[in-house]
């Protein structure tokens, strides 16, 4: 018991360790600062527009729809992000990895940086959020439509009934979580080093097998279950008002919260998948670094 409690002292320190040689290198570093500092800007820019068009004026400003919708487009682009801090390192560092529980620590840390800036972007779409709501935007748009359609409900009220609220806080709590799931699974199966550039002092890596984990988990929270599963439960609930799936919203109309339960429990078995997948490619693959001669 003991010793197993030295040894989980010995991570937490271990990944502390790690995170602050990360922060020196972005803070040092003039190319690991202009790399990181970049993949931000282009994250905000990218997750923003998202989320400003889906989540605000598609869905109508409704809170509940925003931070449903917002997370997965986050989730979906944060690897972009992360990608930044699994390149930060050094030549020592490819020898270190081949441990694999230094990997861990290693990835752990990113992870952390990557969990860091994410709070951030959150809080920021959240007070662009709360700035559109105060200017009273959503409450002149509504009035404008109950103005022209005085019988129907516009998205903007909604309220939900106690299961689909709990099926909503369900899944963005799960999205939450997906945060790090995926980014350790993307680190620990996506991720080959084939070299250190020493002129951009940046880890090398063989793009090919990222690239397939990132496209894939792109489509699926930003596409699939986006633009299709929320859209479709609103399209559900708002049937004379959103743009409506003609030949599946009878089936759905009153029972709409069977799309959440679906939704929920695609989330669940992606997660499943991120951890199970992760914890066997950490303690099984053996070439996480591919490399006869590192470059000078």
């Amino acid at each position: 018991m003991l010793f197993k409690l030295n040894e989980e002292k010995n991570t937490v320190t271990g990944i502390k360790t790690k995170y602050k040689e990360i922060s020196f290198q972005v803070k040092n570093i003039q190319q690991n600062k202009f790399i990181i500092n970049r993949l931000r800007i282009g994250f905000f820019i990218v997750t923003t527009a998202f989320v400003v068009y889906e989540s605000i004026f598609s869905l109508s400003f409704n809170p509940l729809f925003f931070f449903l919708s917002m997370l997965k487009f986050i989730v979906a682009f944060s690897t972009i992000l992360f990608l930044g801090y699994i390149v930060i390192g050094d030549t020592n560092y490819l020898s270190r990895i081949q441990d694999k529980s230094i990997r861990k620590k290693e990835v752990i840390a990113r992870i952390l940086h990557l969990m860091k800036d994410v709070t951030i972007m959150i809080l920021i779409l959240s007070a662009i959020y709360g700035i559109l709501y105060a200017t009273g935007l959503p409450k002149y748009i509504e009035a404008n439509f109950l103005a022209e359609n005085p019988t129907l409900e516009f998205p903007l009220r909604y309220k939900p009934s106690n299961i689909e609220l709990i099926l909503i806080i369900s899944i963005i709590i799960i999205q939450l979580l997906s945060l790090f799931n995926l980014n350790y699974w993307i680190y620990t199966r996506g991720t080959q080093y084939t070299g250190y550039n020493n002129e951009k002092k940046i880890l090398k890596l063989k793009i090919s097998r990222a690239i397939i984990g990132y496209v894939i988990n792109a489509i699926i929270f930003g596409i699939l279950l986006t633009f299709i599963m929320d859209d479709f439960f609103v399209a559900t609930k708002f049937p004379d008002i959103m743009a409506s799936w003609d030949k599946f919203d009878a089936i759905f109309t009153s029972n709409a919260y069977i799309l959440l339960v679906i939704e929920l429990v695609m989330i669940l078995i992606l997660n499943l998948y991120y951890i199970v997948d992760g914890y066997l490619a950490n303690k099984l693959r053996m070439n996480f670094v591919k490399i006869d001669v590192i470059e000078s």
